[in-house]
């Protein structure tokens, strides 16, 4: 395992075409449920349909692959304020994101260590 402060080669460094870079690793994950609180008003609301989302992880130390998340998630919709939600992701990535907030806070963090003196 790498520890902070540590850097290693990248072993992609030098390749120029996209389609020699290594095929990322699909990992499947599931937030479907047949049911969920509305976070409106509370109430029990039932599955509505359902909907896959695609997140780019951090890579695989072992292999040095990346990795791309395929999550499942349910949509909801409450009879009571009739209002449509997703199942919330926001532990996973931000709204809208195509990084998880694994590589968002590494990137971050990458770029305030490179900026110091």
């Amino acid at each position: 395992m790498f520890g902070p402060g540590r850097y290693v080669p990248d072993p992609t460094e030098g390749i120029i075409h996209v389609e020699d870079l290594p095929a990322p690793q699909v990992r499947f994950y599931s937030r479907d449920s047949k049911q969920t609180p509305c976070p409106r008003c509370g109430h029990g609301a039932p599955r509505h349909k359902g909907g896959q989302r695609t997140l780019h992880d951090l890579g695989d130390l072992y292999t040095d692959r990346p990795v791309d998340l395929v999550v499942a998630f349910s949509s909801h919709y409450c009879d009571t304020c009739h209002k449509h939600f997703n199942i919330d992701l926001s532990d996973l990535a931000p709204p809208g994101s195509h990084y998880t907030n694994r590589v968002i806070d590494l990137a971050v963090r990458v770029v305030v260590e490179d900026s110091l003196p």
